[in-house]
């Protein structure tokens, strides 16, 4: 293009931002195309960085996101409203609430889709009583609030479990929405279901004028598992028809605790309805099959999707790691880069994890560093968990050990050194065992499994101070579960 314009440059880069919200690796291409288009002295306006900022907060970029904001700060944009509102959405999404908060807390003038975005910003970070104070501070300035206010006060209270705070905002809404309202009537079910009080749910479904498929969706993703099977068996016997949302919804929630013949009867439901080729209920089946030892009846579930996305992919990979077959889900990856799909994060932690459990650990290793060099993609701590179970599990202690010591500053640390000590003690060596429980005792893991282990290794060893420490560790964070199996 001999000749480009701003509106040139834009189109590439709300174009890249949208394709790197499908997945893949890609961080450059985005900022690589501001840093050339700046180069060419075309001056962004505030279209290119809200393309920018959305990247930000798709691929989870804090310090680029920071970055952009200050380039946003120096071309004298921050009075603008739109661009202040989308940065403050940005760092919602980022987890950085006190940067959230700062900049709406700047805002020369603050409009209602302002006072919105910050409440949904605490909403999403379950920060309940933070979403209220600014609702409170937002009726103290004359405002009264919208549709979109109380949905977000309302998935404020769902998400961090805040009954009492929802009823009220429950009874705002009835005071002041219109009772026609499908949107806050399916976020008010939602609500009650998603705290635990199903009654109330059911409750407010019933005293709508008309039962709507998104409320009944809400009360089934609230209960999930067996009992979100009895509410799809009312559904129906209330004329109610489920779709793609209800099924995938069932299958995804039933997860460890399903039975194979709940799993068949709700694929026989999905194929009555015609609904077994949407992507949603597809890969949710493929999940239920897996978790329930059908294995095989996972790769048909596979196999009949016309078009597999990313997490198509993802789960078949994850079910053959379930199930220890680590070959397999290293073919299935092979072809899925073969199709054209990029792969993320996600991905090649399920991809490690079934060469850790099939002792694939020369494999595992070409992985590792290829998901950094080949495909640009960061690593996680979970990657790094992974990779130490992968070595412990192995027997490879010491360099599990190595690798322990270059992380340990790293977020998560609790969760190397849980993998790590089981691997200790799988493999009898109680001096790395003992030292790598004094370790996570200061750390303060909140995994009960942890202290479970070291008990059990203190035990072992005669150290009996240590293996009561470890127990009355074990009952702060979590009592022990009963073991269950993944095969009916």
């Amino acid at each position: 293009m001999p000749h480009r314009n701003i509106i040139s440059w834009n189109t590439v880069i709300s174009g890249l931002a949208g394709r790197c919200s499908g997945g893949g690796g890609g961080a450059a291409p985005c900022f690589s195309i501001l840093r050339k288009m700046m180069m060419e002295m075309a001056r962004p306006d505030h279209v290119t960085f809200l393309g920018v900022l959305r990247y930000c907060a798709q691929w989870d970029r804090a310090s680029h996101g920071e970055q952009v904001h200050c380039l946003i700060v120096k071309l004298g944009y921050s009075s603008q409203k739109l661009l202040s509102s989308a940065m403050v959405d940005m760092y919602a999404k980022l987890g950085l609430t006190g940067h959230a908060r700062s900049l709406f807390d700047e805002m020369p003038i603050r409009d209602l889709v302002s006072w919105n975005v910050m409440i949904s910003c605490y909403a999403l970070n379950r920060l309940c009583g933070e979403a209220f104070q600014i609702f409170q501070l937002m009726r103290s300035e004359g405002l009264r609030g919208d549709l979109y206010t109380f949905s977000g006060l309302l998935n404020a209270s769902s998400s961090s479990g805040c009954l009492e705070l929802g009823e009220q905002v429950h009874g705002l809404v009835a005071k002041t929405s219109p009772s026609s309202d499908a949107v806050l009537r399916g976020a008010v079910v939602d609500m009650y279901a998603k705290c635990g009080d199903m009654a109330a749910a059911l409750k407010s479904l019933h005293s709508a004028d008309d039962e709507s498929l998104v409320a009944w969706n809400s009360i089934i993703a609230g209960s999930g598992g067996a009992t979100g099977v009895k509410f799809l068996r009312l559904m129906l016997r209330r004329a109610v028809d489920p779709d793609e949302v209800t099924l995938s919804s069932l299958l995804s929630s039933s997860g460890g605790s399903a039975r194979a013949s709940e799993v068949l009867q709700l694929h026989s439901q999905m194929v009555k309805r015609r609904l077994e080729f949407f992507l949603s209920t597809g890969n949710a089946l493929i999940g239920a099959y897996a978790k329930c030892g059908r294995i095989d009846d996972a790769f048909l579930a596979f196999s009949l999707i016309p078009i597999s996305d990313l997490i198509s992919w993802t789960t078949i990979i994850s079910a053959c790691a379930l199930h220890g077959r680590g070959r397999e889900a290293l073919q299935i990856f092979e072809k899925m880069l073969m199709t054209g799909v990029r792969p993320d994060w996600l991905v090649f932690l399920e991809v490690l994890s079934a060469c850790s459990h099939s002792g694939l650990v020369e494999e595992g290793l070409c992985f590792f560093v290829s998901m950094v060099k080949e495909h640009q993609i960061e690593l996680r701590s979970e990657h790094y968990t992974c990779l130490v179970d992968l070595l412990g599990r192995a027997g490879l202690l010491h360099d599990a050990g190595r690798l322990l010591s270059s992380v340990l500053s790293a977020d998560n640390a609790a969760s190397h050194l849980g993998a790590f000590l089981g691997a200790c003690r799988q493999h009898g060596n109680s001096r790395l065992a003992e030292r790598a429980a004094g370790l996570l005792l200061r750390l303060r893991s909140d995994d009960p499994v942890d202290y479970l282990a070291m008990g059990s290794i203190y035990a072992a060893r005669g150290c009996w101070d240590g293996a009561e420490t470890a127990r009355k560790m074990m009952s702060i964070c979590g009592k022990k579960s009963p073991g269950r199996s993944w095969v009916e």
